[in-house]
């Protein structure tokens, strides 16, 4: 009897280690940044926001899944130095995408200061907003939500998603890109991301 629990112990720990790994090594894909500049006061030209688009995977899982669930996300941040600035995002989901916000798996909206000393969810108010069902964007995309940043202050905002259609990444046609129509009072910015999806019924080696 001893023997038997023990054993299924072990099992169980194992299962749950597995788990916490595979889960561990999902991380973003994320594209390289997009950016526009403006003029501070004092005249100077800068850089003043800079954009990524990016999604939830992990090759060696592999993960995702066609027609599982993983999450995009867009990220702006204001490197202006100077200036406050107002962003939101438009999505444009690749070829075969389809949003599955459920309770389950929410749109994650979360704001903060480049330099780690602030992080927290986006509330709803004059100057921010998280929307758990989307909009039209001013870019004519959906569109889940914005915030005022100052100089230092970057917005991230996550969206649960499928792809139903067999992604193939930077070899497949531009129709399976993850797009970001990034909106910021200094531009326009548009971050591309190829994506790819695994065969869930195929064993990776």
């Amino acid at each position: 009897m001893h023997l038997t629990s023990g054993i299924c112990s072990l099992v169980v720990a194992v299962l749950l280690l597995t788990t916490a790994r595979a889960e561990a090594a999902r991380a973003y894909l994320d594209s390289p940044a997009q950016a526009v500049a403006t003029f501070c006061p004092s005249g100077d030209l800068v850089a003043a926001a800079r954009s990524t688009a990016g999604y939830l995977t992990d090759p060696s899982e592999p993960f995702p899944t066609t027609g599982g669930v993983t999450y995009v996300r867009a990220v702006v941040a204001n490197i202006s130095g100077c200036l406050d600035d107002v962003a939101g995002f438009d999505f444009f989901l690749p070829e075969g995408g389809d949003f599955a916000v459920s309770t389950a798996n929410p749109v994650i909206c979360t704001r903060g200061r480049l330099d780690g000393t602030l992080r927290e969810p986006v509330p709803t108010g004059s100057d921010s907003s998280c929307l758990q069902t989307p909009t039209i964007g001013e870019n004519g995309g959906p569109f889940f939500g914005f915030s005022a940043l100052p100089p230092g202050g970057f917005l991230e905002i996550q969206v649960p998603v499928v792809f139903r259609t067999k992604l193939d990444g930077s070899a497949g046609p531009v129709s399976h890109r993850l797009t970001i129509l990034t909106t910021s009072s200094f531009g326009i910015m548009a971050p591309e991301q190829a994506v790819t999806t695994f065969d869930p019924l195929v064993q990776q080696d």
